[in-house]
This record gives C-alpha cells, structure tokens and sequence, in this order.
C-alpha cells in the first residue's frame, strides 16, 4: 500500500478532517484507536495522512462520527487526486515549447478551446482537446499527419499544427452535434449537382451548404487557418461520419474547387480515410480529386472552346453564363491552364465572407 508522504500545497487533508471531528468530539486518538479496534499508531498514521482512509476505515468512522462511509472516501479520493494533479503540474511545467507548437493561442482565439494562463493548465487543456491521457501520448496521433507531410512535401507550418486544425473539425461536430443522419454516397451525389446547380444564384451561404450536406450524412466544418499553416481543405472521419472542412482562405473560384475536391474524397477515399490538401500535392489521389473537381465546374468541352478563342471579358461572361459558373471560376481555371496571366481580371474574384464555426462562444 503507498503512503501519501507529500501533501498538497492547498487545501485540506482528509487527517485534517479527521482532526477536526475527534477535537467536536473531544476524543484523543488513544480514544478512537480503541473504538476502531486499531493500534494507536494506525490512527496517527491516519492523521498524518501516512496512511490511506480505505473503505473498512470509512465504514468505522461512519459508526463512530456519523457520517456516511462515501464522505471520508471521497476526502480520500480528492486528496490524492490534489497529489496527483501538483505532481503532474510541476512535470508539466518542461512542456511550455510543446503547447506552442499546437498553436494555442489561436485555438483559443478562434474559440477552439478555453483559455488557460499557466503552462501546466495549458498542457492539461490541449490533453482533453486531444483526448489523450498524457503529453507523449500525442505521437501515434501524429502519425497521420506525418504520413501527409511528408507525401505532400510542403514545407508549411507543422504537423503538430496540422493535427490541432484537424482536431478543431471534429471537436465542433462533436460538440455541436453536426449531422445526425447516417452518411450515404447517393445522397451526397445528389447533394452536390444541387449546390453545382444553385451556386451562381446567391453569394456563399455556409448555413445552407451545411444542411445540404448533413441531409446527405456530411458534416461540413469551416475552421480558421492557422498562420504559416498552408492547408486549404481535408477530409476524415469520425465513426461513420465524413467531414469535409475547409480553411476559406481563398477567393470564391477556389472556395468551389477545394469543396468539391474535398468532395472527391469522401466519395471515393477509402471509408475512415484522411486527406489533407495543402495546395501543391502530387499524389495520383490528389491528382483525381483535382480533376473531379475542375471537371464538375467546367467540362473539357467549355476548357476547350475557351483555348480555341481569344480571352476577354466577353468570352469569361459566356462560358459563365453558359455553364452556370461564377465568372471568377472561369477566370481561376483559364489562370491554372496558362491561358492568361496571374494578374489578369483579378476584379473578377471575390473574397469568402464564410462564418467560422466555434466550439465555445465569445461569452464563454
């Protein structure tokens, strides 16, 4: 049996209680060993808090004191936890540099997670943002996020920061309670030649996208981008639901073609499956979702009628018209293709105004 010998630096002991009913009673400790039916030094021990409340002894001092055996358990229970945690909280203090490479700071500002102001509290509140039981218990969460770094060779950020962007999808769902419907591949087929169809209508309505999806069993998430994270878009999975989350750092053209790309994944991708897409991947399975994408907004027939013209304006506007694009997408793709410069109808482009969702509000 271990022997508490460190006493908290808070709070009181459950000898202190102990103390403070045998001094109510006017009873020594020579008096209650012998009501116990224990030595006397088993009741010092007991006092000094040498030696635990176990569940005989509760169950002695109920008869003796009259309160129940579940009342000096629990004094038991939360002074060794008060151990444990001071203990834990010094260990802690050698990981300030490791909360900062999960970008805590911006976790908290995009209220991702609540605030904490020392180094140990900040540790314990990424563990719970984790789910993980201890600090080092984060690597085999990071394999995955390794695995993309490195097939993706981007030089962006970190996988400690990439990890904590993807925890932020499934934190909100699971906190929001996003999509109660089970996922079905039809459905979201059908869902996305609905929003193909009705996306010149309005400007980017996120709310309607996310029901439109999670009538489909896709839970559609817009997380913040990390600053220095060069991630654009990804898809995982929490049980049997797919989360397609976006960063919406970008104009409206490629708003489209990271949701549909996305959108790629989750319908093709192994089940379970994560993909990350950091903008210049050149894996084949990137490779297909970028031509799904590019495909679903304009076909090989409008991207060849516009290579065989001059472009304009008037040309942007047709083929927008005809195909029931935006005329920023026409513009993006004609830009990706090499059929114009970089710099050319930039007017045409406009910025998402796409409301991030939150695990906790700004009052909380």
């Amino acid at each position: 049996m271990t022997n508490n010998t460190t006493k908290p630096t808070y709070g009181c002991s459950p000898g202190d209680i102990l103390k403070d009913y045998m001094q109510a009673a006017r009873m020594k400790q020579s008096d209650l060993a012998s009501k116990m039916g224990v030595s006397a030094k088993t009741v010092s021990m007991l006092v000094r808090d040498s030696r635990p409340i176990t569940v005989e002894y509760a169950v002695m001092l109920e008869r003796i004191f009259g309160r129940p055996s579940k009342f000096w358990l629990n004094l038991e229970a939360v002074w060794k936890e008060s151990i444990v945690r001071e203990k834990e909280g010094k260990k802690f203090e050698k990981y300030k540099n490791w909360c900062a490479l999960f970008k805590f700071n911006e976790l908290v500002e995009f209220g991702l997670i609540r605030p904490a102001y020392n180094t140990a509290d900040i540790v314990r509140s990424l563990m719970v943002y984790f789910k993980i039981g201890t600090p080092d218990a984060i690597h085999s969460e990071l394999r995955d996020c390794q695995a993309h770094y490195r097939k993706s060779g981007t030089k962006a950020g970190t996988k400690q920061a990439c990890l904590a962007w993807l925890t932020a999808g499934r934190a909100i769902v699971e906190q929001m309670s996003i999509c109660d419907v089970a996922y079905s591949k039809e459905s979201f087929e059908l869902a996305l030649n609905e929003i193909r169809k009705n996306m010149v209508d309005k400007p980017i309505d996120g709310h309607v996208l996310k029901q439109i999806c999670s009538n489909a069993g896709v839970a559609l998430v817009f997380v913040p981008p990390f600053k220095g994270l060069g991630i654009y878009g990804a898809t995982h999975w929490i049980s049997e639901t797919p989360i397609l989350q976006l960063s919406c750092n970008y104009d409206d053209d490629r708003f489209w073609f990271y949701f549909f790309h996305e959108a790629c994944h989750i319908l093709n991708d192994k089940k379970g499956s994560t993909s990350i897409s950091f903008g210049s991947d050149t894996e084949e399975v990137e490779q297909r979702a970028n031509k799904f994408a590019e495909d679903f907004l304009l076909p090989s027939v409008a991207m060849a009628y516009i290579r065989s013209n001059a472009p304009s304006r008037d040309l942007i506007f047709k083929i927008a018209k005809e195909q029931s694009v935006l005329p920023s997408i026409v513009v993006g793709r004609m830009k990706k293709e090499g059929i114009i410069e970089w710099t050319m109808f930039n007017d045409m482009h406009q910025k998402t105004n796409v409301r991030y969702d939150r695990v906790y509000s700004e009052s909380d």
